[in-house]
């Protein structure tokens, strides 16, 4: 590729506030309630330099040289509610709800209700049927904006698992789970400039993705 090799420099800082708390109200072996707020706050500092040594006119802008040094300040946190409930002596219900916010500092501020809804029952004291559905929210790494091209929303995943457990000795235990994970946005890594071979990285969202295991 004309003006191969590309050389970048790039140092990123990232400063990260973390505020947790949670109640928890035990009312048996099996009985709970739990309620908590958490909080990333997120300050990024990044320069990045990128030099075209060959004058392939690659770089942002076309010249020479690219220069960023930039620096903004993000918000990822979140309220739930969890209640774990024995229905009966075999069946033991666990849902609950949480409420997340992201907030990049630039263009993307968006939010996200999730349920959360556990069933478990005992056929006997040594083997347990677990059903679950469950939706995330996670957000992406606080990448600083330096080429236009790296707008990266929160990853959002409704997830469904069936499983099987058996206690099979004092020492030994079996699992066997059926999986399947719907993903929105998925994140992953990708070039800081799209389409080019200028060796420096950003995340990226894939629109549509799905994982199935057993």
């Amino acid at each position: 590729n004309p003006g191969a090799p590309y050389l970048p420099t790039t140092n990123l800082t990232i400063t990260q506030v973390q505020p947790r708390a949670e109640v928890i109200k035990r009312f048996g072996e099996r009985h709970e309630l739990r309620a908590g707020v958490s909080a990333d706050l997120i300050t990024s500092r990044q320069r990045v330099n990128l030099l075209d040594p060959g004058g392939g006119g690659g770089l942002p802008g076309g010249g020479p040289s690219f220069n960023a040094n930039l620096s903004r300040s993000g918000l990822f946190g979140g309220v739930y509610f969890s209640h774990t409930l024995p229905v009966s002596e075999e069946i033991t219900l666990n849902y609950g709800l949480r409420a997340d916010i992201f907030d990049n500092g630039i263009d993307v501020k968006t939010d996200q209700i999730s349920p959360l809804l556990n069933v478990a029952y005992a056929i006997n004291p040594n083997n347990v049927v677990r059903a679950s559905y469950t939706q995330n929210f996670q957000a992406p790494p606080l990448e600083l904006d330096v080429s236009g091209q790296t707008r990266v929303l929160p990853q959002r995943v409704t997830a469904y698992e069936l499983s099987y457990e058996s206690q099979l000795s004092e020492t030994v235990a079996g699992r066997l789970a059926l999986v399947q994970k719907d993903y929105r946005d998925q994140i992953d890594i990708g070039l800081l400039v799209a389409n080019s071979n200028i060796p420096l990285f950003a995340p990226v969202n894939f629109p549509r993705a799905r994982y199935q295991g057993l």
